[in-house]
């Protein structure tokens, strides 16, 4: 990687210098300026790519200041690591740590809020959709109506209007299937509240493809903490709460 045969002379690039473990530094202390400037010749406008002959690059690698060099690099490096390593342990202990109230409105509101909730999803990113940001992080989908497996008869989706009668009998409210819908409505709402109130707890994960992993971790571990207090302040709601939690851990479908 990175090789380059010129003048029947071998040399190694930038990139073929990193490949073996060259840092920016250590390319200007042990090596020095480039035995050659060669154009890109793919794009003709971009700076020239620094050439190093192969044979002064690996008598380098052999120097005793490269060595020092080397391992001053790695131990900075892993100085580096540790340090990411801390700060996500930190947010994690955090999370784990701060106590979680979810709001507890009467039934009437809360079933009310969750259908607005709803309603107001549906209409920025269509009904088919339910993930998005929530207070500037990244949240996992919400759940909305379950839906039929093939060969199933389809489930009713309930009204949005939560006075409204769904299914035979007298008096308004909604039917059996109608509850379950509501139910994932109300912790969608619910999570909503709670994200956004201690969505706070994720600062200090740093950005970057590098620490996507640990922000995943650490939003799973706040998810997982909101739901347990959504189901203790809601009891009615706890099944709901263990599904979700229970989807999280197992992850997707593999279909």
């Amino acid at each position: 990687m990175g090789g380059y045969e010129e003048d029947g002379r071998r040399y190694v690039s930038l990139t073929g210098l990193r490949a073996r473990g060259w840092t920016g530094g250590m390319i200007h202390r042990p090596l020095g300026p480039p035995d050659r400037l060669a154009l890109n010749p793919r794009f003709r406008a971009a700076p020239p790519r620094r050439l190093y002959r192969i044979e002064r690059v690996e008598a380098a690698q052999r120097s005793e200041e490269f060595r020092v060099v080397a391992e001053a690099a790695a131990l900075r490096s892993e100085a580096v690591r540790a340090a990411l390593r801390r700060r996500q342990e930190d947010v994690l202990e955090r999370i784990r740590a701060e106590p979680l109230d979810a709001p507890q409105p009467n039934p009437d509101k809360l079933e009310l809020r969750a259908v607005e909730h709803r309603a107001r999803s549906e209409t920025k990113a269509g009904p088919a959709e339910g993930a998005g940001a929530v207070g500037g992080h990244e949240t996992t989908p919400t759940v909305g109506p379950p839906t039929s497996a093939p060969g199933e008869h389809p489930t009713p989706t309930p009204s949005l209007d939560p006075s409204s009668s769904s299914g035979p009998g007298p008096g308004p409210g909604p039917g059996p299937a109608d509850h379950t819908s509501l139910d994932a409505w109300k912790v969608d709402y619910l999570r909503q509240r709670l994200f956004k109130q201690y969505g706070r707890l994720l600062d200090g994960i740093p950005g970057g493809a590098s620490a996507a992993l640990w922000r995943a971790e650490a939003v799973a571990l706040l998810n997982q903490r909101i739901y347990a207090a959504i189901a203790e302040a809601h009891p009615d709601l706890a099944q709901e709460c263990e599904k979700r939690t229970s989807d999280q851990l197992l992850g997707p479908p593999p279909w």
